[in-house]
């Protein structure tokens, strides 16, 4: 089943680059993937460090608890998929004759490349850090 899993997120992904070789990238698009990271990761350290602020009442947890759940929200193929479901030019704002299907599209893609690459890499030195910080390792 590991296999199939692997062969059918490889083939994802396969598909998922040959639909964003269509897109015509303007000048509002690079800035939309610059946007998308920092905005997707400082929604996800707000949702995770509000609870974590009203329970530390009741108990102590690791000082990197907060960023290995911020940073650890890895992201992939079902974003895009969902993004990628999304009918095209059925949501347009005319006035600047834009696709919001493919300003979702731009930014999902950019979140989960990001996720994948940088965060996928470097989670792991993070863990090790909080393991070593807490003495379980």
């Amino acid at each position: 089943w590991e296999l199939m899993d692997q062969f059918l997120n490889a083939l994802l992904f396969l598909l998922i680059g040959l639909a964003l070789v269509l897109l015509d990238l303007a000048w509002r698009d690079w800035i939309l993937l610059v946007i998308a990271v920092p905005l997707c990761l400082a929604s996800r350290f707000i949702s995770v460090s509000l609870p974590y602020m009203a329970f530390r009442r009741y108990r102590s947890y690791n000082k990197f608890s907060v960023r290995i759940l911020t940073w650890g929200g890895l992201r992939g193929g079902l974003a895009m998929a969902m993004a990628l479901a999304l009918p095209s030019g059925v949501m347009m704002l005319p006035e600047h004759g834009v696709d919001l299907r493919e300003v979702i599209l731009v930014m999902t893609y950019a979140v989960v490349m990001f996720s994948i690459v940088v965060q996928g890499m470097t989670i792991t030195p993070m863990i090790t850090a909080a393991k070593k910080a807490s003495g379980h390792y």
